[in-house]
């Protein structure tokens, strides 16, 4: 399902789910933090205007500038740009109730003055914003939980991408802690290819108190292995971990667990 189109020219990718609660920021953090860690030209924007928490994330609390104020001011998104410590760059969105209703309709002529891979966190849901952003999308990753009532959300949410003629880059299944629906019965009702399986992994949850992407804070662990090879896949670029790294995985993976004991 996927389309890549000329990826050394970057371009436009929501990361969006039919329902809220299943990971698609720390999705949209990880995968953009590997792009940039893979030298990627990456620029992630905090498009869940009624919900923004991609900027707090990332110990962002109260930015000079956001993209609502670029949009209702009619700014150049260039102007909301913040540059978190790891070098990667962020649009983060508001946490004033003064923006609360900031429109997202006029996001595409905001978004062509960017470049590059341009990683967009919608709101959960199909509500008018998220599909404005997905309508100037050239791709979108779908995330979801193997759960049913997630799972009915992908559905939704793909079917809307493909009304706009969009395309499904694929599927991400978030915490793969239980399994009411296996990836390949997620594949088979949405009709969309799996990117990936990010299993649990406690290291998220610190990387979230440190601040930093999964992939920047523990980049051997369990969860980073499967956001690394996802972002891998979106570029074309085969990921092949080397034996060492494997041996820090299993070390990092040890460690992990006799600290939550």
């Amino acid at each position: 399902m996927s389309s890549k189109g000329d990826s050394s020219e970057g371009r436009i990718i929501s990361v969006a789910s039919g329902k809220g609660g299943t990971g698609k920021t720390i999705t949209t953090l990880n995968l953009a933090m590997e792009l940039h860690k893979l030298g990627k030209d990456v620029t992630i924007v905090d498009a869940d205007l009624e919900d923004p928490n991609l900027g707090i994330n990332l110990g962002l609390y109260s930015p000079q500038s956001t993209i609502n104020e670029s949009l209702e001011k009619d700014r150049s998104l260039v102007e909301a740009v913040h540059i978190h410590e790891t070098g990667m760059r962020l649009i983060p969105a508001s946490l004033s109730i003064n923006y609360i209703n900031t429109s997202l309709r006029s996001i595409d002529k905001a978004f062509k003055k960017l470049g590059g891979y341009i990683i967009v966190d919608c709101g959960p849901g199909l509500s008018e914003n998220v599909v404005s952003c997905i309508d100037q999308s050239d791709s979108v990753i779908a995330v979801t939980n193997p759960m049913r009532s997630a799972v009915s959300g992908a559905v939704r949410l793909t079917e809307m991408v493909k009304d706009l003629d969009k395309t499904v880059e694929g599927i991400v299944v978030n915490n793969l802690t239980s399994k009411e629906i296996s990836p390949k019965e997620i594949s088979s009702i949405t009709g969309c290819d799996v990117l990936g399986e990010v299993p649990y992994d406690i290291n998220i949850d610190r990387s979230i108190v440190n601040k930093k992407p999964l992939v920047h804070h523990k980049p051997y662990s369990k969860a980073s292995f499967a956001y690394r090879k996802i972002a891998h896949d979106i570029v074309d670029e085969e990921f092949k971990p080397k034996a060492k790294h494997h041996i820090r995985r299993y070390v990092d993976s040890l460690l992990s667990s006799l600290m939550a004991r």
